[in-house]
């Protein structure tokens, strides 16, 4: 348990509390190391959303910025494969 808290105690982060992904495995890795605590599962959920509505917002723009478009795309992309891991450990457990 304490090698889970030193991981995450030393996983990079924005300065809005966002975990940094670099792929698609750290995402599914994250995942696995947050699913036994709501506090980090909620504050995903959260992350996931906002990077959709900012997405979502940029998208409906007659001259969207590319280069904003592509970082949350990005975002969304990893926050989705984090969240849909965690929701299938959950299953798995149920």
């Amino acid at each position: 348990m304490r090698a889970i808290k030193e991981t995450l105690d030393t996983w990079p982060m924005r300065k809005n509390g966002e975990p940094i992904f670099r792929t698609g495995q750290d995402a599914l890795l994250y995942a696995q190391l947050v699913v036994k605590q709501p506090d980090l599962v909620h504050d995903m959920k959260h992350h996931r959303e906002a990077a959709h509505r900012i997405l979502k917002t940029e998208r409906a723009k007659l001259h969207p910025n590319l280069e904003r478009f592509i970082e949350y795309s990005t975002k969304a992309q990893f926050f989705r494969d984090c969240w849909e891991e965690i929701e299938t450990i959950k299953d798995e457990e149920k």
